[in-house]
């Protein structure tokens, strides 16, 4: 059900952002707006969860009398913040904020830990992403990224290279599959991305098989 909520939250925030990009009148505009796409998702995700948190609690504290749907709102919110402007005089009520409190501190916890790891992921991926577009010029093609290996006169001693193209597929298909958001974060220059990337290097593999003796 979470899977379910965060693929509806981040399908939600598209639409908006496809109509956007419908109204831009080049590429480089919609792909700028495009850009902020996966991060305000990301972002939506948490306050859609707090927010899910504090109406469920909402509920409960109204089914254990503590008052109006208003006040048991103000008691949910104060619970869920830390804040502590408004407190209940039952026992039972006061534990049950307590654990919305904790809850509260969970969430914002993951955030903070969340964020970093998705921005050390996406930082990797793009550091070879440029350099494949420093190698095999703008627009990046395969015969130029294969003239670059043969810069040397051979073709035969790149094997260096070849591994650690293939760490970073590992390594894009590990995080790509543990954090699937990172495939909606492009590339911070237009015409960039690490889908053409990585058809770049295929291509590349397939001409150095097909072509090169």
């Amino acid at each position: 059900e979470i899977v379910r909520m965060n693929v509806s939250v981040f399908t939600g925030i598209r639409v908006f952002f496809d109509v956007a990009a419908k109204l831009a009148n080049s590429y480089e505009r919609r792909d700028r707006i495009m850009a902020h796409y996966a991060p305000v998702a990301l972002v939506a995700l948490p306050v859609v969860w707090e927010a899910l948190v504090s109406l469920g609690y909402t509920g409960l504290y109204w089914a254990m009398g503590e008052g109006t749907w208003k006040k048991c709102y103000e008691l949910s919110g104060s619970s869920l913040l830390t804040l502590g402007t408004t407190r209940s005089h039952k026992l039972v009520v006061e534990a049950l904020s307590y654990s919305e409190a904790t809850l509260g501190l969970l969430l914002l916890t993951l955030l903070l830990s969340y964020l970093p790891t998705i921005y050390q992921a996406f930082s990797r991926r793009e550091a070879t992403v440029a350099l494949l577009e420093l190698r095999a010029g703008t627009p990046p093609t395969a015969a130029t990224l294969l003239g670059w290996l043969n810069h040397d006169g051979s073709v035969q001693n790149d094997d260096q290279q070849w591994a650690e193209w293939e760490r970073w597929f590992v390594e894009i298909e590990e995080s790509h599959t543990s954090l699937p958001m990172l495939s909606f974060f492009r590339s911070p220059q237009p015409g960039r991305s690490w889908v053409a990337s990585c058809g770049l290097i295929l291509d590349t593999a397939a001409l150095l098989f097909a072509a090169v003796d």
